[in-house]
């Protein structure tokens, strides 16, 4: 699976008239998407009441024809394949959070208009008057209302194209980059550019870029960064294909392009070890273990400041590529991974579940960087309440924040590093659990299935099961989904990982 980082480059002193256009483009874009998303709204509440997964496919399709023609009156012609992929994966997100939760979670929304957000204030002020919400909620929702309130979206470019969405330029004589962005439909079209420097679409071949005669619906900016994403975007010279999307974000009076850029690995490290890495207060829990889960080697890491995340994540590349690592990570940020004790004990300042979730991004890239495979993330459900011995999982193993002592084995250790030692040793554990398929024969034919998995195949007894790996090797490589939810999150992960996908089943018949 390809590994994909963002580079953040930002747009150098545009004039005034750059300005009101994409400030034009970005109101009109975020205006569109929140039209879209209040017209969905119970399709999309219907679909998540299924208690099935939502997919990509059902949420793009309630964005009909006539839906998106009615968006023409915002001028937003040139996104109309973004606004999909923008409208289709906000809600897919939702749909997840609303499923999990048992409908507790918000409908998104991306803007308020001045006026809405006026009116939505006085309902809530209201409200507390009347004693029907806690001043505490009050300020809850006051500040997502003032949040959403007059709020512009970044506005998303679904590809990498010289005639459309939007490219990169550059200049061979001083070594620039520009970004070309297709912002205007026909009836605002600019008039033809003037002739100037000659500047190389990032392209195959560098081709230059065009200069008609033509009305332009594009405009061309330059953009500034660092050393950094300088040499990423050396890299993109000989190797474009590595731009995917991009967004056109607006902070303050900065203007950025924040590129999705593929992440190529030119030599992977074969793991001689595993790593992992977990919450802990205040920072970080490191473990390595060898392949036999024997010689644990513990350390706590923490940083400060602005990039604290991206020190982290240097330094946990640095001690796995050093061990030859495959790093460990807990799936949805770690939350439920038993480190807060119950009970009213006073509890020491753990690592956010949200920042662990960034940092695992970071990590996908970093890691790939450096010629290590990416983390793998496995369940972190009661990670630091099960025994790295004997297996043991109750709350009764956490005698205090400090201390961990088996109730069963009297395995003892401090309890920061048990979460990170369960880590390293659960790829192992993991290893020896093949993905079980249950098997049942009616009427000579079988029925192969998961539930888990959603996975289900019907075949005649005297086809054997050729035609179900067949199926089953389909079906683990086309969901890419970022599953992170439990059993079946581990199961594709195994079914994907085996060299061979007999080695990772078992037949399992029921009647």
């Amino acid at each position: 699976m390809p590994c994909y980082k963002t580079l953040s480059l930002e747009i150098r002193d545009p004039g005034r008239r750059k300005r009101e256009l994409m400030d034009a483009a970005l109101l009109s874009y975020t205006r569109a998407l929140e039209q879209l998303l209040r017209q969905c709204r119970e399709p999309v509440l219907e679909l998540a009441r299924s208690d099935r997964r939502v997919t990509r496919a059902q949420v793009q399709a309630l964005a009909d024809k006539d839906m998106l023609r009615a968006l023409n009156a915002y001028g937003v012609q040139p996104f109309k394949d973004s606004l999909k992929q923008d409208f289709a994966t906000i809600l897919l997100s939702f749909a997840a959070r609303w499923q999990k939760s048992g409908g507790r979670a918000g409908y998104p929304c991306v803007r308020l208009e001045p006026e809405e957000a006026d009116e939505r204030i006085r309902a809530l002020t209201d409200a507390c008057d009347t004693a029907a919400l806690s001043a505490a909620e009050l300020r809850g929702r006051l500040e997502a209302v003032l949040a959403h309130s007059g709020r512009v979206h970044p506005l998303y470019f679904g590809r990498y194209a010289a005639a459309r969405d939007y490219c990169l330029l550059y200049d061979p004589e001083t070594g620039r980059f520009f970004a070309k962005l297709h912002l205007l439909n026909a009836k605002n079209r600019l008039s033809p550019a003037p002739a100037g420097r000659e500047l190389r679409v990032v392209a195959p071949g560098l081709p230059p870029a065009r200069i008609t005669a033509d009305p332009r619906r594009f405009i061309v900016v330059p953009l500034s960064f660092g050393k950094a994403q300088r040499e990423v975007l050396r890299q993109a010279l000989d190797r474009p294909q590595i731009l995917r999307t991009a967004r056109l974000v607006r902070r303050g009076d900065v203007y950025r392009l924040v590129l999705s850029v593929e992440v190529s690995c030119n030599a992977c490290v074969v793991p001689q070890a595993t790593m992992g890495v977990a919450r802990a207060a205040p920072g970080l829990a490191c473990t390595v273990c060898g392949k036999d889960g024997a010689s644990p080697a513990n350390a706590m890491l923490s940083a400060e400041g602005g990039q604290m995340l991206f020190c982290l994540a240097k330094e946990i590349t640095a001690r796995a590529l050093a061990a030859r690592a495959q790093v460990v990570l807990e799936a949805n940020g770690g939350r439920g991974d038993g480190f807060i004790l119950r009970g009213g004990v006073p509890q020491p300042e753990v690592f956010p579940a949200g920042q662990y979730m960034r940092l695992g991004r970071i990590l996908r890239y970093k890691l790939v960087e450096a010629g290590l495979p990416p983390p793998v993330f496995v369940s972190g459900s009661g990670l630091n309440i099960t025994c790295p011995r004997c297996g043991a999982v109750t709350h009764k193993n956490r005698l205090s924040p400090q201390m961990f002592a088996c109730v069963s084995c009297g395995y003892a250790s401090p309890s920061a590093f048990v979460g990170s030692r369960n880590l390293a040793v659960r790829l192992q554990k993991y290893a020896g659990n093949k993905v079980p398929v249950y098997v049942r024969e009616e009427n000579g034919v079988r029925r192969y299935f998961n539930d888990t998995l959603g996975f289900s195949c019907t075949v005649p007894e005297k086809d054997g099961d050729a035609p179900v790996f067949y199926e089953l090797s389909l079906m683990a490589k086309s969901r890419r989904e970022a599953w992170c939810d439990g059993k079946k999150y581990a199961m594709l992960c195994k079914l994907r990982a085996a060299e061979d996908i007999r080695d990772a089943v078992r037949w399992v018949p029921v009647k």
